[in-house]
């Protein structure tokens, strides 16, 4: 009898030690699964725009663009002479001795600076932008505004949002989705796309029609 006694005990335990390890392992790939699909949810998250203006710069316009990332400023300039503007010439104005901080600043530019830079170097508006991870480190946003140079008014101003996840990010893959917010924002200014929340996370809007004068 105490043969057949420990024998059963021993499938019993044997039996809980299996639903025990069942019980683990299924957790373990639920929670994985959540983890999964909470992370893509974050990281599918639309570009949010928003933005108004009382003018924008006219055609054949002289601009001098001013911001904290390299690879933004060339987007922005770039974005803007297919708008059928003229960005100053950055080797042009290091010639004639301004400082490279006038063009990038290294955290956030400081806009009577920036005028006078944009106004030494002959420019009719100043585009002034700044990329920004401060409210959260998966999120980033860039604000961008015009200004005349004569007056210092602010002619248009825009703001643009992404919520990247909470996964490590390249650099590269940062400064690309900077681009493409930025490229949102002022896509939202020149009335090519509604201000809101946008799925097309695609290069689209950096991609625009060059303007034909």
């Amino acid at each position: 009898m105490k043969s057949n006694s420990s024998a059963a005990c021993t499938r019993v335990c044997r039996i809980l030690d299996l639903w025990n390890e069942l019980c683990h392992t299924s957790l373990s790939v639920l929670l994985t699964a959540i983890g999964l699909t909470m992370s893509a949810c974050a990281s599918d998250k639309p570009i949010y725009t928003s933005a108004f203006y009382s003018t924008l710069p006219s055609l054949n316009s002289r601009v001098f663009v001013s911001g904290n990332n390299m690879a933004v400023l060339t987007t922005t300039e770039t974005w803007l002479q297919d708008r059928g503007l003229y960005p100053t010439d950055r080797n042009a104005l290091q010639a004639n001795a301004m400082g490279s901080a006038d063009i990038l600043c290294p955290t956030r530019c400081d806009t009577g600076a920036s005028l006078e830079a944009a106004k030494a170097a002959g420019a009719d508006y100043l585009i002034l932008f700044n990329v920004s991870m401060e409210h959260a480190p998966e999120q980033i946003s860039i604000t961008i505004k015009g200004l005349a140079t004569k007056t210092g008014e602010e002619i248009f101003r825009a703001e643009g949002t992404e919520l990247l996840g909470g996964e490590w990010m390249h650099p590269e893959d940062k400064n690309e989705a900077s681009n493409h917010i930025l490229c949102h924002a002022l896509a939202t200014v020149w009335q090519y796309r509604s201000g809101g929340y946008s799925d097309d996370r695609s290069n689209h809007y950096c991609r625009l029609p060059r303007h034909h004068a």
